[in-house]
């Protein structure tokens, strides 16, 4: 089968035509798969710094929380001490139930 100019000039074109887009087409294809995985590994080193904060914060709110029970503690039993003193002596009854 013999190509005349006119089939050569043809084909040519659509290979110079088609040959860039099949190129891009295989770059964009392995640039994407490369962006999605380093995008991946970016958003995993964020949930790890996220949940080391939110660890840490938690621990510093039960720090404070206990600091403070401790002192509200200490306080009341200040107060029941002081109550006692004012009642006067205390004494077990004799009474049993």
């Amino acid at each position: 089968m013999k190509l005349n100019l006119k089939r050569k000039v043809l084909g040519l074109a659509f290979l110079a035509a088609t040959l860039p887009i099949l190129v891009m087409l295989f770059l964009t294809s392995q640039f994407e798969q490369t962006v999605a995985q380093q995008a991946e590994e970016e958003l995993n080193q964020i949930v790890d710094q996220s949940l080391k904060q939110i660890a840490k914060d938690v621990y510093a709110m039960c720090e404070t929380t206990h600091q403070l029970l401790l002192r509200k503690a200490n306080q009341d039993l200040n107060i029941a001490r002081m109550l006692l003193e004012d009642a006067g002596e205390t004494e077990l009854s004799r009474e049993s139930v």
